[in-house]
């Protein structure tokens, strides 16, 4: 027999790997079992910091679906549950753990709120990688109709963009907005300060039939939703300011079990331009029984461009871009649909006996 090929170059080795697609994770894995060699590039702290650099956008590893156990919506009866999309997730996701009704999810962090909600909202700040959650103080004094944000605090900063490099360990925020009274208030909780800032208010346009859908961040600005009517609430994070207007964008299920996207430009008046039909989607994927009791929009990943739909039975997901809609379960009662958006990096070391690799994992 000839002598073995030489081992590649490991530069070159950490170009190809550094290729691999973030959305599935299991690739990184399966590479770090082939030799030592490459097992110890795969854990390297420094290669997943250019993993993520090459990739710059994370995938949508799975999403929370919020549903009610009794079909109606009580806060007392509702339950979470993880759904992974990806080929790998941080496994804790998929313990189905008390965490209350799930608001929103960035960079790797999950914000929830312990049920009931009343007399007094109790907000918490879940890590699926370490387990560890982190309480909030109560936040400004509010009615039942409330929702709340988390991000990174570079998107607070005067054209500040977050690169999900390091985000993940850095300080963070949450923005509180709900009604009270006849106005609506806006209050921001900062980790490096640990306390809630002085809320913002705005003259209330939401009856008490609403639900506030979780917040699209856009540059400096968090849109919140109505489910009711074509109202947003806009939240400059810069300014500090709250203030409400019409949708710059709108999917609605029309006839004919279509998905319609619309928009229209936004300004300070009342003279907006009219809403335009921007695409039209066929959800021809969604078949009997599914359609026997219409379809609702709820929930949406603004990052990668999916807007979830639900039936009495089942959730779909339909892709803004290409069109295509996928089922995702046979689900009954679903509230709102928070996707988890994040680098989940699985990275081999050697264990302590030095005979074999030990898992961890590494998220952003």
């Amino acid at each position: 027999m000839g002598p073995p090929p030489p081992a590649l170059v490991e530069d070159l080795v950490e170009e190809v790997l550094l290729r691999l697609p973030p959305s599935d994770p299991a690739l990184l894995l399966r590479a770090g079992l082939v030799c030592k060699q490459w097992r110890r590039l795969v854990s390297d702290v420094g290669f997943c910091r250019r993993f993520r650099e090459f990739h710059q956008s994370p995938p949508m590893l799975g999403f929370f679906c919020n549903m009610a156990s009794n079909g109606y919506g009580d806060d007392h009866d509702d339950y979470t549950r993880f759904f992974p999309t990806a080929t790998s997730s941080p496994p804790l996701l998929g313990n189905r753990r008390r965490l209350g009704h799930i608001l929103d999810s960035r960079h790797g962090r999950v914000l929830f709120h312990t049920h009931p909600p009343l007399p007094e909202t109790k907000l918490a700040i879940w890590d699926p990688i370490s387990d560890e959650t982190y309480p909030l103080p109560a936040p400004p004094q509010h009615d039942t109709l409330f929702t709340a944000a988390v991000l990174c605090a570079a998107a607070a900063a005067p054209g500040g963009v977050c690169n999900h490099i390091s985000c993940y360990h850095g300080p963070f925020l949450v923005v509180f907005v709900g009604t009270h009274g006849e106005q609506i208030i806006a209050s921001v909780y900062s980790s490096e300060t640990s306390a809630w800032s002085r809320p913002a208010s705005s003259p209330r346009d939401l009856d008490e039939h609403s639900h506030l859908m979780p917040g699209a961040l856009m540059a400096n600005v968090l849109y919140f939703s109505s489910d009711v009517n074509d109202r947003i609430l806009k939240f400059d994070l810069v300014s500090r300011e709250l203030s409400g207007g019409r949708r710059l964008g709108l999917a609605t299920v029309g006839e004919f079990c279509r998905l319609l996207v619309w928009s229209r430009e936004d300004g300070p008046g009342k003279d907006e331009g009219p809403w335009a039909q921007t695409r039209a989607i066929d959800l021809k994927a969604v078949r009997e029984p599914f359609t026997s009791h219409g379809l609702e929009v709820v929930g949406f990943a603004d990052s990668v461009g999916i807007v979830f739909v639900a039936t009495d039975v089942a959730l779909f997901s339909v892709d803004l871009g290409s069109g295509e809609v996928k089922k995702l379960a046979e689900v009954c009662h679903v509230i709102s649909v928070v996707p988890f958006v994040s680098f989940y990096t699985p990275a081999l070391g050697v264990g302590s006996t030095g005979e074999g690799p030990s898992v961890g994992v590494s998220s952003a």
